[in-house]
C-alpha cells in the first residue's frame, strides 16, 4: 500500500466518529466527547529466535519500539456516574525479520532480511464509573478489538549455491503481505483508572489502561507474537460535555 493509505484510513475513521458523535450527543445528558495522547509502557512484540535444526540457521525477530497512542473517545452516561466509552486508538507498529535457510541445492543457504513497519488500531469498549464530582476519579473495563494495517514490508532475499560455481541470487523484497502476520484481528480484556479535572468546558482526564490479549499470533513459543499483557498511559480531552 502507497504512504497515501493511513492518511486515507485516518479521514474515514474520524468521519465515522463524527456521525457517531453526534447521534450519541442526540440522546441528551452524561455525553463525553474528546481526543486522546498517550505513550506505551510496554513493547508492541515479543521477539526472540527460532532455531531450525541446523546450527546457525534460523529466524531472528526485534521489534522497533513506537512510544505513542493518538484517538478519540465517546463516552454516554446513563446512571449516576455509570457510562458506557467507546474509544479509536492509532499506533505505529514495527519489526525485523532476519532469516537464515538451509538449502539442499546442495549446501546452499537462502537469507530474508526485511523491515516491516505499519499501522496499528485499538477499539476499547468499556463500561465507566465516576465515584464523585470532586476531581472525579473513575474506573473502567470492558473488551478491546485489535486490528493490524496497513502494512509494507522492504528488504532483500539471497539465494546463494556453490554448485557449479559459487553464485548468489539477490531479489528485493516489497510486499503488504509478510507471512508471519496473516492473523491481524486480535480481541483483549480491558481494564483502567484514573481521574478527571478542569473547569468550564475544557476538562483532563489522565489514566492507566491494562490490556490482556484473549488472541495472537501463534503458539506461546512464537518468535514474534503480539505482547499478550500491555501497559498505557492516556491523557483525554474532554472538549464536549453536557
Amino acid at each position: 500500500m502507497d504512504s497515501t493509505t493511513c492518511p486515507q484510513y485516518m479521514r474515514c475513521l474520524f468521519s465515522a466518529f463524527v456521525v457517531i458523535a453526534f447521534s450519541i450527543s442526540a440522546l441528551g445528558q452524561g455525553v463525553h466527547l474528546g481526543v486522546q495522547a498517550g505513550v506505551p509502557i510496554t513493547k508492541f512484540f515479543k521477539t526472540g529466535f527460532s532455531p531450525s535444526r541446523y546450527t546457525g540457521f534460523g529466524t531472528q525477530y526485534s521489534a522497533a519500539t513506537r512510544r505513542y497512542t493518538v484517538g478519540f473517545f465517546m463516552e454516554y452516561g446513563f446512571y449516576r456516574g455509570l457510562g458506557l466509552e467507546v474509544d479509536a486508538q492509532y499506533k505505529r507498529m514495527g519489526y525485523v525479520h532476519d532469516e537464515s535457510i538451509f538449502s539442499y541445492s546442495p549446501n546452499g543457504s537462502d537469507t530474508q532480511f526485511y523491515d516491516v513497519k505499519g499501522s496499528s488500531w485499538d477499539f476499547p469498549v468499556m463500561v465507566k464509573y465516576r465515584f464523585c464530582r470532586s476531581k472525579r476519579p473513575f474506573v473502567s473495563g470492558g473488551g478491546t478489538f485489535r486490528h493490524i494495517g496497513p502494512v509494507r514490508a522492504r528488504g532483500v532475499s539471497n539465494m546463494s549455491d556453490p554448485f557449479p560455481a559459487w553464485h548468489t541470487v539477490s531479489t528485493q523484497i516489497d510486499t503488504s503481505q509478510p507471512g508471519e502476520l496473516d492473523d491481524r484481528n486480535f480481541s483483549g480484556l480491558t481494564i483502567g483508572g484514573g481521574f478527571e479535572f478542569g473547569r468550564g468546558w475544557l476538562r483532563f482526564s489522565p489514566e492507566l489502561h491494562f490490556t490482556h490479549w484473549l488472541s495472537n499470533m501463534g503458539s506461546a513459543q512464537s518468535a514474534l507474537r503480539v505482547n499478550p499483557n500491555q501497559f498505557e498511559f492516556l491523557l483525554g480531552l474532554d472538549f464536549f460535555h453536557r
